[in-house]
C-alpha cells in the first residue's frame, strides 16, 4: 500500500467521482483508477460502487476511509513536528556539565539559549547554536 493510493482513495470518496478526484489529485483518470485497483487488490475487497448518482463506498471502503483519514492526518502531524524540530521550535536539548562549574556557566548559557529561540530572526539564520 502506498501513501498516494490512500490520498487518491480519500479524494475519490470525498468527491464521489473518479473524474473529479483525478482533477483534484492532478493526475489522469486512468492513473487514478489504476491506483485504486491496486489498493483494491491489496485489500482484497471492492472499495467503491459506481451508480447513476456517483461513486459510493462499499462497507469495506467505509472501513478503509476511517483508517485512511487517520493515517493521512498522522502523516501531516509528523511532517509538522519534523518541521518544528528542524526550525528549532520543538525538540530536546541535552546538556552535560560538571556540577562544580554549572552554577557559574549554566544560568547565562540557558538564558542566552532561550533568548535566541524566542527571537524568530535567529531561527536557522545564524543565531547562536550550542
Amino acid at each position: 500500500m502506498e501513501f498516494h493510493q490512500l490520498k487518491d482513495f480519500v479524494t475519490v470518496a470525498n468527491t464521489r467521482s473518479f473524474s473529479g478526484a483525478a482533477v483534484k489529485c492532478k493526475i489522469t483518470q486512468p492513473s487514478l483508477s489504476k491506483a485504486i485497483l491496486k489498493l483494491k487488490a491489496e485489500i482484497g475487497e471492492k472499495l467503491f460502487l459506481r451508480t447513476k448518482r456517483g461513486t459510493v463506498l462499499t462497507s469495506a471502503g467505509e472501513t478503509l476511509l476511517k483508517r485512511a483519514v487517520r493515517i493521512l492526518n498522522e502523516m501531516e502531524s509528523a511532517k509538522r513536528e519534523i518541521n518544528e524540530t528542524k526550525s528549532l521550535r520543538r525538540g530536546t536539548v541535552n546538556i552535560s556539565i560538571l556540577p562544580t562549574i554549572s552554577p557559574y556557566f549554566l544560568p547565562e548559557i540557558l538564558a542566552q539559549f532561550h533568548a535566541d529561540l524566542s527571537n524568530p530572526r535567529n531561527h536557522r539564520s545564524g543565531g547562536n547554536h550550542f
